[in-house]
């Protein structure tokens, strides 16, 4: 997830597009995993 969030420069939407997941899914695990 930290290597996504640095590939996309902070844009979450476009973490979640390198990762192939959903921005929810995303934002979901970014809190699971406290990031």
């Amino acid at each position: 997830l930290r290597d996504a969030m640095e590939m996309a420069g902070g844009n979450k939407r476009k973490a979640a597009r390198l990762l192939g997941i959903a921005p929810s899914t995303l934002y979901a695990k970014m809190r699971k995993y406290k990031i």
